[in-house]
């Protein structure tokens, strides 16, 4: 009776044992990466180009512990400025993260990665190929550019009784999508609708109750240029 007494609790023990290596291994620094050969590569903001999705949270987990940031920069391939267009034309590769600094290219454009901008350089026309002019975002001529006065945008509240005018709220009138104007802005990209442009710098504080102008390059969309907002 002694010895089934003494195999059940060896048998108990080694179970323990055997769970608690299990469940080391599915920490994600630990965690076994399985070979797929239908896996996409990643690409980290350290430059390192995984295996797989696995492979990169295993390394992101011991980065984490160590301190140091870790994120996806691109699928597929490391996007350098010495990348063939040929790599950049493959769906798989997307860019996904921010570089530390960003990129002011030829045609007036700050970008912020070089993955991004070399994405562009090789939709460019090859008759007037996409240059790098230095890092930091671009600096904008304003003697050239056209003011947006986003008080047209305002709906009128002079007759709203407000106790606090510092604490004035101003609210935008925009059309629907379809009736929008496009704006081209400084940075060489369309906005779709002026309006929700004037709106969304209001919101992030860039022109205020007080100071309703900004500036634009001209109302329509901008020459080979994708639509944001």
């Amino acid at each position: 009776m002694l010895n089934v007494f003494l195999i059940a609790l060896c048998i108990a023990a080694g179970s323990q044992a055997g769970g608690g290596i299990s469940d080391s291994r599915r920490e994600p620094c630990n965690q076994i990466c399985e070979d797929d050969m239908y896996e996409v590569n990643i690409c980290g903001t350290d430059g390192v180009l995984y295996g797989s999705m696995c492979e990169f949270d295993r390394a992101k987990c011991v980065a984490t512990k160590n301190g140091t940031p870790l994120e996806v920069y691109s699928t597929g391939q490391c996007i350098t400025l010495n990348t063939s267009c040929d790599v950049l034309k493959d769906p798989i590769v997307k860019c996904e993260s921010k570089d530390v600094d960003l990129l002011c290219a030829s045609n007036n454009i700050t970008y912020d990665s070089v993955c991004e901008f070399m994405m562009v350089r090789c939709r460019h026309s090859p008759h007037k190929p996409l240059r790098l002019l230095h890092t930091g975002a671009c600096v904008y001529d304003l003697s050239s550019a056209v003011q947006l006065n986003c008080s047209q945008y305002v709906v009128d509240t002079s007759e709203l009784a407000v106790e606090n005018a510092t604490a004035l709220h101003l609210n935008f009138k925009c059309h629907n999508h379809h009736s929008a104007e496009s704006v081209c802005l400084m940075n060489g990209r369309t906005y779709y609708d002026a309006c929700r442009y004037c709106e969304l710098l209001y919101r992030q504080g860039t022109v205020t109750s007080t100071h309703l102008i900004t500036y634009i390059q001209h109302t329509g969309s901008c020459h080979h240029s994708s639509v944001v907002g």
